[in-house]
């Protein structure tokens, strides 16, 4: 490996730090003390709450169409009755 192949990337390697730093500067701000604490369960509760109405969604749908089956078997065994004229 050549020595100025490594020195070439040094600048790209500061600016990748650099960006980092920026970004874990605004984490420490976030996160920091309660309110971070509460920040962070305000999203993991929104998470939850998104995960839990996508389940609700699915058996919601599966519930109809297992009521459209049931219907659609009990008129099947449900003995026709005629009509008096």
């Amino acid at each position: 490996m050549e020595i100025t192949a490594v020195n070439s990337s040094i600048p790209i390697v500061s600016t990748a730090i650099t960006a980092i730093n920026y970004v874990l500067s605004w984490v420490k701000i976030l996160v920091g003390g309660l309110f971070g604490l509460y920040f962070i369960l305000v999203i993991l509760k929104w998470y939850e709450a998104k995960q839990l109405r996508k389940i609700m969604n699915n058996l919601n749908q599966e519930l109809v169409e297992l009521n459209h089956n049931i219907n659609l078997l009990y008129s099947s065994l449900k003995p026709k009755q005629k009509r008096k004229k």
